[in-house]
């Protein structure tokens, strides 16, 4: 969905899509304060600079968030910007390929509003596991819009409901880490099964499964912090203790993901250790080998070189016995020596 959409909700539980920002502001502005919720969700092409704009007009959006929505590759973050927050999430997605693709969302949330600005989303069809912004998008919208009657108690225009559609965005984000991390579990346990059976594999797949988890650590490495800012802002906003329980679960998810990162590190340190370790003891023993069959060869090149010479005065050189007796005597030699490596296990 390369189109911005723009979803006005009501605190009567109504909601309305649209996709023009002028008129999803109209409709915004004429509901009251205290009832209405805006959740614009751009794509960052060429139109995205124009509608932020817009939208920092209505809201009094900060200029530096609004530059980093605009140029995006910005690390996971959250920052507070007087009445307005902005987050910066990573959402990842397994390709059909085996390689890990990022993405990028940047969020701003205040009182009455949520702007969502996604970047670099990989092409749906290629998307085995994990988040994709067109799915995630839609869904939500209808599922949040089926929630809204718990805020008609509520200031609806508060940050309270703002913050529980902020808490659906940022925990379909961190859900879509575990199947992904699924997937590269099993390829690393299936790397170590084979590694560990005796029989290396080749550099390139360790490489590859080291790359696709250090392109997830791009993503999760920094939500912790993130989390941090964001749950500390949540106890001074005095937000209900169900969001906080919320955003609790979210950062137990984000830890358990962390763990789950440096386990996969772990492993794949042992792979390469273990891998390395398997091809240099098979250089060895390879060698060995070549070693051992140029000194069984040697015998039989030693006697035909010196028969070779043409001398006239060579022993047995007129013996009628003479060529098997040398015969004998290069397969008697290379037997022996062949027997020695045997013994030594070169062979």
């Amino acid at each position: 969905m390369l189109e911005a959409t723009y979803a006005v909700y009501r605190a009567t539980g109504e909601s309305k899509i649209v996709s023009d920002l002028t008129e999803a502001l109209r409709i915004w502005n004429r509901e009251p304060q205290d009832s209405r919720l805006l959740w614009a969700d751009i794509p960052a092409t060429g139109s995205a600079a124009s509608l932020l704009s817009q939208l920092a007009e209505a809201f009094g959006l900060h200029r530096l968030a609004v530059e980093d929505a605009e140029e995006g590759h910005q690390r996971t973050k959250f920052e507070r910007y007087g009445d307005s927050n902005f987050m910066v999430l990573r959402p990842a997605s397994s390709l059909r390929d085996g390689s890990v693709a990022l993405s990028e969302l940047e969020i701003f949330a205040g009182s009455g509003y949520l702007i969502t600005v996604r970047h670099v989303d990989p092409p749906e069809e290629g998307v085995a596991h994990g988040w994709h912004s067109d799915h995630v998008s839609d869904s939500m919208r209808s599922e949040f819009a089926d929630s809204l009657t718990r805020f008609r108690a509520q200031d609806f225009g508060s940050l309270s409901a703002t913050y529980a559609l902020l808490h659906r965005v940022l925990d379909s984000v961190v859900d879509s880490y575990g199947p992904i991390l699924d997937v590269l579990e099993d390829a690393a346990d299936d790397q170590e099964d084979r590694i560990f059976s005796g029989a290396p594999i080749s550099s390139q797949e360790i490489y590859t499964l080291s790359r696709s988890v250090l392109e997830l650590d791009k993503a999760i490495k920094s939500l912790p912090t993130a989390m941090q800012g964001l749950t500390e802002y949540s106890h001074r906003a005095n937000f209900s203790d169900d969001m906080l329980q919320n955003l609790r679960d979210v950062t137990d998810h984000v830890q358990i993901h962390v763990d789950r990162l440096e386990r996969l590190r772990s492993i794949i340190h042992e792979i390469f250790s273990a891998n390395s370790t398997l091809i240099a003891e098979r250089q060895g023993d390879q060698t060995k080998k070549i070693s051992a069959w140029a000194g069984i060869l040697f015998i039989p090149s030693l006697i035909a070189g010196l028969y070779g010479m043409n001398f006239t005065h060579m022993p047995e050189l007129h013996w009628m016995l003479g060529y098997p007796f040398a015969i004998l005597l290069m397969l008697l030699g290379s037997a022996i020596m062949y027997a020695i490596f045997k013994y030594k296990d070169w062979v």
